[in-house]
C-alpha cells in the first residue's frame, strides 16, 4: 500500500504542478494534501497501527481525491487524456488498501517504553486505548506499573489498578496484541519526533 501511496504522491506532485491557472493555485495543494494523507495512513498500515477509525479516513480521502480530480477535469484543469492515468493511480491504490496487511512487528518492544521519559509516557498515553492498556500490564513487571501510574493522576492510577484485578485471566495472545499495539502507536510518535526511545546502548545528549 505504500508504494501506491507514493506513486500518488509522485502524481500529485507532478500534475498538481502542472495544472494551469488559477487552479493550480486552488486544487493543487488540495491533491498535494490528500496524497500525504493518503501515504501517512498507508505507513501506519503496514506498521499495524491504523485502526477502524483511520480506515474510515483512508475511504473518506481517497474519495475525496477522487471528487477533486472529478472538479479538476470538469473543469478542464486536466485534460480528458490524462483522467486515465489519474485514475488508474487511485484505483491502485484502492486496491492495494483493499487487500488485508500483515502488519511488520514494531521496530521497538513494549518493555522499550520503560526508557520513556515522564513527558513521552504522557504523550503516549493520550494516544492508546484504556482497554489496549490494561491489557498490556497484565503480567509485566512492577516497574512497568509504576512507570505507567506515576504518570497519571491518583484516582487514575487507583481505577486502573481496580480495573486490572477485575479484568481477571485473559488470553496470552490478547495481551501480546495489545503490546504490539500500542509499541506500534510509540514507534509512530517517535517517527514524527514526538517522543524519543532510548534503546540499550544508547543515551541522551542534554
Amino acid at each position: 500500500m505504500k508504494d501506491a501511496a507514493e506513486n500518488l504522491l509522485a502524481l500529485a506532485i507532478g500534475g498538481g504542478a502542472a495544472l494551469p491557472e488559477p487552479h493550480r493555485a486552488t486544487l493543487g495543494p488540495q491533491l498535494l494534501a490528500l496524497a500525504q494523507a493518503l501515504l501517512h495512513l498507508a505507513i501506519a498500515a503496514e506498521k499495524g497501527c491504523l485502526d477502524d477509525t483511520g480506515r474510515r479516513d483512508l475511504e473518506v480521502r481517497l474519495d475525496g481525491f477522487r471528487s477533486v480530480v472529478r472538479i479538476a477535469h470538469d473543469a478542464g484543469a486536466i485534460p480528458s487524456g490524462q483522467v486515465a492515468v489519474w485514475t488508474e493511480r487511485l484505483d491502485a491504490f484502492a486496491r492495494a488498501a483493499a487487500e488485508p496487511t500483515a502488519p511488520s512487528p514494531p521496530r521497538r518492544a513494549f518493555e522499550d517504553l520503560l526508557a520513556l521519559d515522564d513527558r513521552g509516557v504522557q504523550r503516549l498515553l493520550r494516544e492508546i486505548d484504556l482497554r489496549e492498556l490494561l491489557l498490556a500490564l497484565k503480567g509485566s513487571d512492577e516497574a512497568m506499573h509504576d512507570r505507567i501510574f506515576q504518570n497519571v493522576s491518583t484516582r487514575m492510577g487507583k481505577m486502573l489498578r481496580d480495573e486490572m484485578t477485575y479484568m481477571g485471566p485473559v488470553r496470552k495472545s490478547d495481551v501480546e496484541e495489545a503490546r504490539r499495539k500500542i509499541a506500534a502507536v510509540a514507534c509512530d510518535l517517535e517517527d514524527r519526533g514526538e517522543i524519543i526511545l532510548v534503546g540499550a546502548g544508547e543515551e541522551l545528549v542534554t
